[in-house]
Parts: C-alpha cells; sequence; structure tokens
C-alpha cells in the first residue's frame, strides 16, 4: 500500500479524531522551529519553509491527490484547526506565516469543497491556481485569448456559454468570507468574458441572403 494510500485508510478510519495524548502534557516544552504537533502515532504535523507538512509530505499535495473526497477534505480541517489551536497555545515568536499558510489551506479545502457541491449541484466546477482558472476543466482565460486571436462564431457562443456558468456560480452565494473571496474571481472572470464578447464581433458572421427579385434582377 503506498503512502496516500495509507493516509486514505487512516483517515477513513478515524475520521482524524483528537490525540491520544493530552495537549498540556507538553505545554512545559519550548516550541521548536518547525511547530512540530503530533496528535497521534500516526500523524506528525510540521511547518518548514513556508509549507505545512504531514508525515513529512506536503499537506497540499496530499490535499491534491484527494481534491474529490469531500470526508478527507474535512477530516484536513480539522487537523488543521487543531494544530493552529496548538500553536496559539504554546505561544513562541515567528508563528506569523504559519497562520497565513494554515488560513490559505482552509481557504483553499474550502473552495474545494464548494466546487465538490457546485458538481453535484449544478455540473459546474470552478478550479484555480498558479495564475489559471478551469471551468469545467477549461482554462478561461485561455479561451479569450484564442477567441481574440480568432473570434469566429462557434467560439463566441462556446464564451458565451462559459460566461452562463460563471454566471451560475455567482448565483450560488454563501455567506461566509471564503464564498465572497470566491465570488470575487468569478465576478472579475465573467467582467473579462463580457467584455471581450462586447468588444470583439465575430468574423464569420452569416450574411442574410438575397431575396429572390435581387437574385433576378
Amino acid at each position: 500500500m503506498g503512502y496516500f494510500d495509507k493516509i486514505r485508510e487512516r483517515f477513513k478510519k478515524t475520521d482524524i479524531k483528537g490525540s491520544s495524548e493530552p495537549l498540556h502534557n507538553t505545554q512545559d516544552l519550548p516550541l521548536d522551529h518547525q511547530l512540530t504537533f503530533r496528535r497521534d502515532t500516526e500523524e506528525n504535523w510540521s511547518f518548514k519553509d513556508n509549507r505545512i507538512y504531514l508525515n513529512n509530505e506536503d499537506i497540499e499535495d496530499v490535499l491534491e491527490e484527494e481534491s474529490n473526497n469531500i470526508r478527507f477534505q474535512s477530516a484536513v480541517t480539522d487537523a488543521i484547526s487543531e494544530y493552529k489551536e496548538y500553536v496559539r497555545l504554546k505561544g513562541g515568536k515567528n508563528t506569523d506565516k504559519f497562520f497565513v499558510r494554515a488560513e490559505s489551506i482552509l481557504d483553499r479545502i474550502l473552495c474545494n469543497m464548494k466546487r465538490i457541491y457546485d458538481e453535484k449541484m449544478g455540473g459546474v466546477s470552478l478550479r484555480f491556481g498558479d495564475g489559471a482558472y478551469l471551468l469545467n476543466n477549461l482554462d478561461i482565460r485561455r479561451v479569450i485569448a484564442l477567441y481574440n486571436v480568432r473570434p469566429t462564431e462557434k467560439a463566441r457562443k462556446f464564451l458565451d456559454g462559459l460566461k452562463t456558468k460563471l454566471a451560475l456560480i455567482l448565483v450560488n452565494r454563501n455567506g461566509s468570507p471564503g464564498f465572497e473571496r470566491l465570488n470575487k474571481v468569478v465576478k472579475e472572470l465573467y467582467a473579462e468574458v463580457d467584455t471581450v464578447l462586447h468588444n470583439r464581433a465575430p468574423i464569420d458572421i452569416h450574411r442574410l441572403p438575397v431575396n429572390s427579385r435581387d437574385r433576378t434582377a
């Protein structure tokens, strides 16, 4: 069984329950530079080079492997929340970067779970990272760029369909800060698509056929 499989199986069995060792047993010890946190015998969390690791594996890589597993995403949310509380209670200097990374991971999980919800409820999914925005696995800005190069009527209809799907995401609103940030991204993409559709007419618009009198003249 591979390492990721062991983690999946572990989370499936335990649902990431709390550590068998109370946190107060180690409160008299200083917080090490890697902010090590042991939840149980098989979960060792650490913070190195501005990344959070579970058993020396970047947790964001593990989350990518389990991007469609709601149970796993929820379990990691619980673990990161406990990790944050542990670091907060232990205190210590130079922990700001840790909390920023932890919040970033929680935001990512929130957006991913919304994507899973949207896929199940409306058939529309949005993923983003490293400057790319994928709507149902299509890079929206690449589609816009291709339309700018060759604005055909067929490409326009396709881009208009993407605009409609973005609108569906905006309709599905939620009051939490994470969803508000996601909606901000969607609004920006919607505006970009709307602008290019407004400013670039297709180059192959079908002309109306001449009437029979014109043909016989």
